[in-house]
């Protein structure tokens, strides 16, 4: 069951994202991997995919200066270039709807 849901996730990601997006998006590091957590939706703190409750605690803990998101950009939910309490208000008015 959980392969299924995999290759149903995997098959769904690049329907929304098509390769050639995903290359153009992500950066190659020093050990020759991509990075494509700029594909995920603003709101996606943690990069997998999904905006959840997870990602509610990890903005709190941004705001705090506890935790260091792999894209700051995703943890901007209102776009203003900094991450802060307004961010929060709006991440929840999007899990609450």
């Amino acid at each position: 069951m959980k392969k299924r849901l995999a290759i149903l996730l995997a098959c769904a990601v690049l329907a929304v994202f098509p390769a050639t997006t995903a290359f153009a998006q992500g950066s190659d590091g020093d050990d020759g991997e991509f990075d494509f957590s700029d594909m995920f939706a603003v709101g996606d703190v943690d990069c997998n995919g999904v905006v959840n409750t997870t990602d509610r605690a990890l903005l709190r803990k941004t705001i705090l200066g506890l935790y260091v998101p792999k894209n700051e950009s995703k943890a901007d939910v209102n776009g203003s270039k900094t991450v802060d309490v307004c961010d929060l208000v709006m991440l929840n008015r999007q899990l609450s709807a």
